[in-house]
């Protein structure tokens, strides 16, 4: 539940990874309001892409 007075987002994104936070910015641009929600703790946000360690990841034909 929001805080009370807060108005519901349009746009809930579960995580803040590269593809979530690619999906909020998506959202935003259309002119959404968007709540991004991250369980990790701060020094571990980013899902997958905090294991890059500040690199490009990205798949090529299928591979990763």
């Amino acid at each position: 539940m929001l805080e009370e007075g807060r108005p519901e987002p349009d746009v809930i994104v579960v995580g803040a990874g590269n593809a979530a936070l690619c999906a909020a910015i998506a959202a935003r641009l259309q002119r959404a309001s968007v709540l991004v929600l991250e369980a990790a703790p701060f020094e571990q946000r980013g899902g997958n892409s905090w294991f890059t360690d500040g690199a490009i990841r990205f798949a090529h034909q299928g591979l990763a």
